[in-house]
């Protein structure tokens, strides 16, 4: 058995719910020491507090349709992840146990977030009142 470095080699069992990571995913792995998963969940954990500030600014700002945005989604990611993953705020390429194929994101977060947009909105009866 060969031994891997940390950013290569897997990180210990998959936790339930977890999403599963492969080696193409471990080779995007910024910080050199997370050996574990529970190294990756400190160091995720670190990143989306670190972001959170800036985060919550942009969705303050720019009001429910600014975030409401799929855009604004790979922007997120990008800013929770980026010090943690190298395609942090990129599309997937490979199915996971979230079970949508990769091609479908875009357009289902699309749907989803018009769905948001429009489900908040008064309808013509309610605002005449």
């Amino acid at each position: 058995m060969s031994a891997t470095s940390p950013n290569t080699g897997p990180i210990g069992p998959e936790p339930a719910g977890a999403t599963p990571l492969d080696e193409e995913d471990l080779e995007g792995l910024i910080p050199s020491f997370v050996a574990t998963r529970a190294d990756l969940n400190r160091v995720e954990l670190e990143s989306i507090t670190g972001s959170l500030p800036r985060l919550l600014t942009l969705a303050r700002t720019g009001g429910p349709h600014a975030v409401l945005d799929y855009g604004f989604l790979l922007n997120l990611h990008r800013r929770m992840f980026s010090d943690v993953w190298r395609w942090a705020g990129t599309l997937r390429r490979r199915e996971t146990n979230i079970g949508v194929d990769p091609g479908q994101i875009a357009p289902i977060a699309d749907a989803s977030f018009s769905s948001a947009a429009t489900s908040g909105q008064p309808s013509d009866s309610a605002s005449a009142m």
